[in-house]
């Protein structure tokens, strides 16, 4: 006689109310079925995965199980799983013996018992777990029959926005993600509240400096309006993603989309004066221990708990401030991590505010307290709807002198009898007929983004040859007839961090560049452009914007 497993399920209430598991799908494109395990899975752990709620865990945890019996006359058999020999103790523990009635040889799915299972989810974890399965027909003497192995995830509360743990629909890319979830159960592993993990994962994040993963850039690399995790994921596991600068609104969204998964609790939101300010001595991620500088920010974002107001605490994983408790002195830096620290003011030594800049900074949450979705946006957006910071942006730069954009309707291009690429005004751009002016660069990714207010938006990512640290990314924009391409030039200036560009007549019509040359910004008649270093060497990319400019449309 031989017995067979068909199916386990982990999450087999469909409301949630008790099994304590919530559910999941491993990442962007790839949801997890149910019930998780199947006789066609692999010996892979993530083939069957299962994630737990400390909060809500029942008295005792249950699985349901199917089987089959090649002899279809046997009524009943029992069956039990034991904690296998790869992991003799583990998270869920034995599977408690049942006698299983079988009809026609099948069981349908089975309610066990996991008897020691909540005693032992008492922290942040993630394991991979073995049962060996064994069935008996006296209850006595047992054989074996069955091996498998699960990967199980313990948060603790409920995943929040911008998750979506009660969504059943193979569809909702909001369902939490165990590629995820690999990380955030790592990053705070053992904590035993939302703010221990919360800060696990800023130490964590701030640390990919240290270990050369990242360093800082001053826009937004993953977290535009939509926050791009499956780049970030594969910046963790490869190296590159789609850039490796990160800048504070990706930290933001990285420490609490991926602390939220555990339970917390977090807000993106920003703080900033006016029209920009300058910090203290902080030490940017990527930057050396002895490199702590002041910088002049047009504005800083944060991981931000409750309203992401003065009263309320955060999360910085973009910098480290000096904790030597003289915060604007120069020189025998303490570097200290702001976690979980209220913003405070400036007279209130231990604050945030008081580490951070003296001068009138505050939180700004009725602008942009929020939570990214899971996705992919280009640079420069969302557009900036905040009068003031456009009206300090166009004093700023001097906008009333820029060159307004004559749009040729029959416009001629530069080299048009060598075809290099030149656009017609209706034509959307195409990188590939740039390659030959790239000739040390190769072509990682191109991305077009369909957005409202635009013709067409590309974003191309370039790879030095021979190189694993020289990247550069190339965006270029066609907005829509009624829309002024000098203002949205303006839109992504206001998009970067620092209020260091210079303008420049080397390049298009109107034109800025960042004082290392890693970043220029220009516009070409009704065509803008950003050409920018997003490897960890920096790169100047002014010759290549010259090149892109060429490609453009140029007037009569």
């Amino acid at each position: 006689m031989q017995i067979f497993l068909e199916n386990i399920a982990f999450n087999h209430d469909p409301n949630l109310n008790t099994t304590g598991s919530f559910f999941l799908r491993r990442n962007e494109t790839e949801n997890v079925p149910r019930p998780e395990w199947s006789n066609r899975c692999s010996s892979d752990p993530t083939c069957a995965p299962a994630g737990y709620v400390m909060a809500t865990l029942p008295a005792t945890l249950t699985i349901k199980a199917s089987f089959s019996c090649d002899d279809t006359t046997v009524p009943s058999i029992h069956i039990r799983a034991l904690e296998g020999p790869a992991s003799p103790t583990h998270i869920l523990g034995a599977v408690q013996a049942k006698l299983v009635n079988l009809q026609n040889g099948k069981s349908g799915l089975v309610v066990f018992n996991l008897p020691d299972a909540k005693a032992r989810m008492d922290k942040v974890s993630v394991s991979d777990i073995t049962w060996k399965w064994q069935f008996s027909t006296d209850g006595i003497n047992w054989t074996d029959f069955q091996d498998t192995v699960h990967r199980i995830y313990v948060v603790l509360e409920m995943p929040t926005e911008p998750w979506k743990p009660t969504s059943s629909s193979a569809n909702d890319i909001q369902v939490p993600w165990t590629e995820v979830l690999d990380k955030a159960c790592e990053w705070a592993a053992g904590a035993k509240d939302v703010d221990e993990a919360a800060a696990g994962v800023t130490r964590n994040v701030y640390d990919l400096g240290k270990i050369n993963k990242v360093r800082y850039g001053t826009a937004a690399s993953y977290a535009r309006n939509a926050f791009n995790c499956t780049g970030f994921l594969q910046l963790l596991k490869q190296g590159v993603g789609n850039s490796q600068r990160i800048n504070c609104e990706d930290c933001a969204t990285v420490v609490s989309t991926f602390s939220n998964v555990l339970g917390a609790n977090l807000f993106q939101s920003s703080m900033n004066d006016v029209f920009g300010f300058t910090t203290n001595p902080i030490l940017l991620i990527g930057k050396q221990p002895n490199q702590f500088r002041a910088a002049t920010f047009l504005r800083h974002q944060v991981a931000w708990k409750n309203n992401c107001d003065v009263n309320d605490r955060l999360f910085d994983a973009c910098l480290q401030v000096d904790g030597d408790g003289r915060p604007q002195a120069g020189g025998g830096q303490i570097a200290l991590q702001p976690t979980n620290l209220v913003f405070g003011t400036a007279q209130q030594p231990g604050s945030y505010k008081f580490f951070f800049s003296s001068e009138p900074t505050k939180p700004t949450p009725t602008l942009d307290r929020k939570r990214r979705l899971l996705g992919i946006s280009a640079l420069g957006l969302p557009i900036i709807t905040n009068n003031a910071s456009l009206n300090g942006l166009k004093e700023h730069y001097n906008f009333n002198s820029w060159p307004h954009p004559d749009v040729d309707p029959n416009p001629v291009h530069e080299n048009d009898s060598q075809s290099n690429g030149s656009l017609s005004d209706s034509s959307p751009f195409d990188f590939s007929r740039l390659l030959d002016a790239f000739t040390d660069w190769e072509q990682l990714s191109v991305i077009k983004f369909p957005e409202e207010s635009f013709v067409d938006i590309t974003e191309t990512l370039l790879k030095r040859r021979g190189s694993s640290e020289e990247f550069v990314e190339i965006t270029v924009y066609e907005p829509a007839p009624e829309q002024d391409p000098n203002e949205f030039l303006l839109q992504l200036l206001g998009h970067f961090d620092l209020l260091n560009f210079k303008l420049s007549l080397d390049v298009g019509d109107v034109s800025f560049a960042s004082p290392q040359g890693d970043t220029v910004l220009f516009r070409r008649r009704n065509f803008v452009a950003s050409v920018r270093s997003v490897g960890l060497k920096e790169t100047r990319v002014i010759e290549l914007a010259r090149d892109l400019d060429l490609s453009l449309p140029h007037s009569k």
